[in-house]
């Protein structure tokens, strides 16, 4: 039997249930390549926008839950400093912060 592996955009580095994981650094081009027909878990308006901008795909915002199976793998935005309580950035300020692309991989 096979088994569909998932494709996940994520807007953190989260790590979705216990297992082993790799995180690491990719580009806008490796970003654009996991996300086609990935699944989105993008939980807010501002940073789906954004990512649907820098990777040239309709992110939409979907509050799910995600449990990464092995073999799964994740794009994952990551704003490389910390928000203070509450804020909530809107499209061009989701740009404007420093951020980074990411692969999370499940491995087991």
């Amino acid at each position: 039997m096979e088994v569909k592996l998932k494709r996940y955009i994520l807007n953190t580095p989260v790590l979705t249930t216990y297992g082993l994981y790799r995180f690491s650094s990719i580009d806008v081009e490796e970003a654009k390549r996991i996300a086609k027909d990935a699944i989105s878990a993008v939980g807010h308006k501002g940073t789906a926008e954004a990512l649907s901008i820098l990777l040239g795909i309709d992110v939409k915002v979907n509050r799910i839950e995600v449990f990464m199976e092995p073999g799964d793998v994740a794009v994952v935005f990551r704003i490389k400093k910390r928000l203070p309580e509450g804020v909530v950035l809107d499209t061009e300020d989701t740009l404007k912060m420093p951020y980074e692309l990411g692969k999370l991989e499940r491995i087991e």
